[in-house]
């Protein structure tokens, strides 16, 4: 038998062990935060050893046995790895670029069992008030003054609700949030929520009421509308000139 027989076997035989290996149970979800440690655990009886892949990458980075033991393959897991007494893996200094996949190959006895257990592994920042912003979107005068307010955070993953002062009861649950004359002398807190974290901030609708802040604040919109119906008129003129010239060299 020639190498490249004996190499192509080997192939097989590593295949099918790879494909023949059970699932442990279902895929886990793992969230963390930015800068702190997630735990990827093993649920297995008599674990011998773990073979830790990122499905990310190519190569095993780790491999963990009960008693603490562990053993890093990959440079970038240095001192960020700690293994547990029943073989789980301790991942710490999270960054956003350690989310993804990772696959534990989980080698069990008696009879040298192998299963795998995936991980899916989802890395938020921690949110502060500083990643909160809230813009006036209108404000309508005649004697009143209702606003409409616009709160966006910097971040993925960020559920937005309003509250409005001393209420316990959330008062909208998205980004948008309508105050009419009657309530503009009460505080409204944007809350932004992520798994790991929360940040809010408040502000009193009654600010924008005077003359110079509706006066400023309110040319947005008017201006936001002129330029769309001038976009429109723009389509319309060049569609009409097309289809003129459609209709001439057809005539043709």
């Amino acid at each position: 038998m020639t190498n490249i027989h004996i190499w192509v076997a080997v192939f097989i035989l590593r295949t099918n062990n790879i494909l023949c290996q059970a699932s442990c149970g279902d895929k886990q979800t793992v969230i963390g935060a930015e800068g702190g440690d997630v735990l990827l655990p093993v649920h297995q009886i008599g674990v011998e050893e773990v073979t830790w892949v990122s499905v990310n990458g190519i190569n095993n980075f780790a491999r963990t046995e009960p008693g603490g033991f562990l053993r890093i393959r990959d440079n970038r897991y240095e001192d960020r790895l700690y293994g547990t007494t029943d073989g789980s893996l301790n991942l710490t200094k999270l960054t956003r670029e350690d989310q993804g996949e990772y696959r534990a190959s989980i080698l069990s006895n008696p009879g040298n069992r192998i299963c795998v257990q995936l991980y899916n592994l989802t890395v938020f920042r921690r949110l502060s008030e500083k990643d909160i912003g809230i813009t006036l979107v209108n404000v309508t005068g005649n004697g009143t003054c209702a606003v409409a307010l616009l709160c966006a955070v910097n971040g993925s993953g960020v559920t937005i609700s309003w509250r409005r002062s001393h209420d316990r009861e959330i008062h909208g649950i998205n980004d948008f949030l309508h105050v009419p004359d009657p309530e503009t002398n009460h505080s409204f807190t944007c809350i932004a929520q992520n798994p790991v974290s929360n940040a809010s901030r408040t502000v009193t609708p009654r600010e924008y009421c005077q003359p110079e802040s509706r006066e400023v604040s309110g040319s947005g919109p008017f201006l936001f509308y002129w330029m769309i119906i001038a976009k429109a008129c723009e389509i319309l003129l060049v569609g009409l000139f097309l289809s003129i010239n459609l209709c001439l060299s057809r005539k043709q």
